[in-house]
């Protein structure tokens, strides 16, 4: 009778410092990134025709740059299912939190402590919130017979340079490499930086710009995607992860070259 095992096998880049050559000048100005990214939809300036750098980016808007990186096609999708109680399927970004929530990138704010209740219109955006409360003393406030809001997401919270770093990393199938570091947040943070997304020395929880957004999503886009290959041979089943950069007999695999390199 055959034996059956699993065996996880991380090729030699997850014990050691990643290098990498981009297939577009790293040398670029983040004028000349943010143009790019344009150029690929990923990102928009305002109706006012400015792109607002120094402002702080949302959840929702950073979903939005992940859906169209990862290949999401905005005017052919077709996405109207909803999960999250504060992103109903009328939201602008429904399509993209569902499109990142499904590929299991993001999971919402439910394991916060503090919560609220928010206000939307009739089009889904929020309007407003009603008074925070936190978990533990919520029957307190509001009764036994009350109900916490389930599967909240606060689209329009600022989202920090931790979160985003853990969508990038697992946009890309570093997640792996990422626990193998210390895991969430400290982890994702030091395996973004051994893949070159991040050079620069921040605060975890501070929150990311607009501009900080452009500069790590265009390293990522030209970033080598982690490969992960499922194995199952007379030795067992096994699941092995490579770096597809071109070398040792791999071919370059990147967010680029899948979804926006045959469009130039």
């Amino acid at each position: 009778m055959k034996k059956l095992s699993v065996i996880i096998c991380i090729v030699c880049l997850l014990s050691n410092t990643i290098a990498y050559g981009n297939e577009t000048p790293t040398t670029y100005s983040i004028n000349q990134k943010i143009e790019k990214l344009k150029q690929c939809n990923i990102i928009n300036c305002y109706e006012d025709g400015n792109f607002y750098p120094e402002k702080n980016i949302t959840r929702a808007e950073f979903c939005k740059m992940v859906a169209v990186m990862s290949g999401m096609d905005t005017e052919k999708s077709n996405i109207t299912n909803t999960f999250f109680s504060d992103v109903p399927k009328e939201h602008w970004a429904n399509q993209y939190v569902m499109f990142c929530y499904d590929k299991g990138l993001v999971s919402g704010v439910m394991q916060a402590e503090k919560l609220y209740f928010v206000d939307l219109d009739e089009n889904g955006n929020e309007v407003g919130r009603s008074e925070a409360f936190y978990k533990d003393n919520f029957n307190e406030l509001y009764g036994t017979n009350a109900t916490i809001p389930e599967n909240l997401f606060a689209p329009n919270d600022y989202i920090s340079y931790q979160d985003a770093l853990k969508i990038l990393m697992c946009t890309l199938g570093y997640e792996e490499l990422a626990k193998r570091r210390g895991d969430y947040p400290i982890g994702y943070v030091t395996a973004a930086k051994e893949i070159g997304i991040i050079n620069s020395a921040f605060s975890n929880t501070d929150y990311i710009s607009r501009e900080s957004a452009a500069e790590i999503i265009y390293n990522s886009l030209f970033t080598p995607l982690l490969i992960r290959r499922d194995i199952s041979d007379e030795n067992g089943d096994r699941t092995e992860f490579f770096m597809a950069d071109g070398k040792n007999g791999t071919q370059l695999q990147t967010l680029y070259k899948r979804h926006f390199e045959k469009h130039e």
